[in-house]
């Protein structure tokens, strides 16, 4: 069954952007695949923000210097079982900017 989780962020992209428990177990392919993020508007130097599970990086949302759209990555499929915690972290940055993701996974 397909999942889709959806996150948004406004303002300086700095620590946790957002954090989400799941209720159901859910798998993400290699690298994220078929995920999708957006900036509205392009930072003027390539901006990480790591993907973690219970604290540990698993990948993450990157957008290339002066790019809109985000690529992602993950070296392996990523599962989350009942009560883990999916924790977006951004890096020290002074340019704020509104964010969207759609993690793609199923269930």
């Amino acid at each position: 069954v397909p999942f889709d989780l959806a996150w948004t962020f406004s303002g300086k992209p700095n620590g946790v952007l957002f954090r989400y428990v799941f209720a159901r177990a859910v798998t993400f392919p290699v690298g994220m695949a078929g995920s999708q993020g957006v900036a509205e508007t392009a930072f003027g130097k390539e901006t990480v923000l790591d993907l973690r599970r219970n604290g540990m990086v698993i990948g993450d949302v990157r957008f290339a210097a002066n790019a809109t759209v985000a690529t992602f990555t993950g070296g392996f499929e990523t599962r989350f079982c009942i009560g883990d915690v999916l924790t977006v972290t951004g890096q020290s940055t002074n340019h704020p900017n509104t964010i969207a993701c759609t993690l793609v996974g199923v269930r």
